[in-house]
């Protein structure tokens, strides 16, 4: 590409949403960006990163596929949710492509219709920790990967935000404390 002619420390990526896990209703989707970035890479493109815009909730993260049935122990199949990232992460790493989490929400919304509307959402410090436990278990996912190169979230102070307004979705409350209680 002619871009790393003139600026060679330039990175050329694909920036998506919806794609972070290998089960569930992203996995279709998960497979077809795989199979698009490795085809760009047998064509030499020089892509260096994929971006994961993953804005995700404690609501849906608990419901199976169709049915909208809760189900807290899985995500959506036989293995968890941080698994799954893990597994897409390793396949671009083995293709030599870097991982990126560029815009990390994590919205506290249960039970998730559909709306990201927090008058329907019932807070507490059970709900901070899973969401604080998900997001350490997305940062160590993305350490324990040599390929994980990006760790961004969309924000990081509750309150802040329009999008998921009321839903508590960053990492520290409106006091700008972590919300492992």
């Amino acid at each position: 590409m002619e871009t790393k002619k003139y600026d060679t420390v330039a990175s050329l990526g694909y920036n998506d949403y919806k794609f972070e896990a290998l089960t569930g209703w992203q996995k279709e989707k998960s497979d077809m960006v795989y199979q698009l970035i490795k085809s760009l890479k047998e064509q030499d493109v020089p892509i260096d990163y994929v971006g994961s815009q993953t804005h995700i909730d404690l609501g849906y993260m608990h419901y199976e596929e169709g049915g909208g049935t809760p189900n807290a122990n899985n995500f959506l199949s036989d293995i968890s949710y941080l698994e799954s990232v893990k597994r897409n992460m390793d396949r671009y790493a083995r293709i030599g492509v870097e991982w990126h989490f560029t815009e990390l929400t994590i919205a506290i919304n249960d039970p998730y219709d559909g709306e990201n509307d927090a008058s329907s959402t019932t807070f507490s410090d059970a709900k901070d920790n899973e969401q604080a436990d998900l997001y350490d278990g997305l940062m160590d996912v993305c350490l324990d990967n040599v390929r994980c190169t990006c760790f961004q979230t969309w924000g990081f102070v509750d309150g802040w935000t329009k999008a998921y307004a009321g839903l508590k979705p960053y990492p520290f409350d409106t006091e700008y404390a972590g919300k492992k209680r």
